[in-house]
């Protein structure tokens, strides 16, 4: 089948693989906008996917945040677009709506470094949607338990609470998958049928889109279908 071409059953997909509904802490009100950010690893795909199916399903937008910035690698920074691009092109295809919100960020490294020496880029996308939102939005972050920000989500979490008080604003922020690992993301996006709709690679083999196999994130998807493979996934071990 063409990549153009390619369609979800959405019902089947709904009832069989859900919308975080293992999350009671959600509080799903469809007169509040969601907001999903969005930089085409897998998690935030899956997240992306899943809030979507909510949104389509009750007929209303789902919002998506992205962010380019130039202190990426330059060939990183491409493949995400990329990815992103066929991501969004096939839930339109797909009916869902969706409204991208995208942020330029056109730092130099060397800038970057003067400014902000140690800050994870999940600062970056956090300080970012905070200033898009509107009031009474819920907002979506993808993170991961082992992640950068993991072991301060408390402090992050109290930021949040603070800010949304200080704007009067009834928002919600929530981290649906910070205690899971990759190789729960990466088994949820292959009952999907989307991990062809993700990039993780730090440091890709130059304008191929080759992961080069040594980074952090290359590692960590690694290891997670190692994990996989050995609990009996037998499709883990083709990719």
């Amino acid at each position: 089948m063409l990549e153009s071409e390619k369609r979800w059953d959405i019902e089947e997909t709904y009832l069989n693989v859900g919308f975080l509904n293992d999350h009671p802490e959600i509080k799903w009100d469809k007169d509040h906008p969601k907001y999903v950010v969005y930089s085409g690893g897998a998690d935030s795909t899956l997240l992306l996917a899943e809030v979507g199916m909510f949104c389509r399903k009750n007929n209303i937008p789902v919002n998506v945040i992205s962010m380019n910035m130039d202190v990426l690698d330059r060939f990183k920074g491409t493949h995400e677009r990329e990815v992103r691009d066929k991501f969004i092109q096939f839930l339109k295809r797909n009916d869902f709506e969706v409204n991208v919100n995208t942020v330029n960020i056109n730092w130099t490294k060397s800038e970057s470094n003067i400014c902000n020496p140690k800050l994870p880029q999940q600062f970056y996308w956090e300080m970012i949607s905070l200033a898009l939102i509107p009031k009474n939005s819920d907002v979506f972050f993808g993170f991961i338990k082992g992640d950068d920000v993991w072991s301060v989500d408390a402090f992050r979490q109290e930021i949040w609470r603070n800010a949304f008080e200080w704007l009067e604003s009834k928002s919600h922020m929530y981290d649906p998958y910070k205690w899971y690992g990759k190789s729960y993301i990466l088994q949820r996006l292959h009952a999907l049928d989307l991990l062809d709709y993700t990039w993780s690679c730090e440091s890709p083999l130059g304008d191929t889109s080759a992961p080069c196999g040594t980074c952090t994130p290359c590692q960590h998807r690694k290891e997670a279908l190692i994990q996989l493979s050995l609990t009996g996934n037998v499709w883990a071990d083709e990719i």
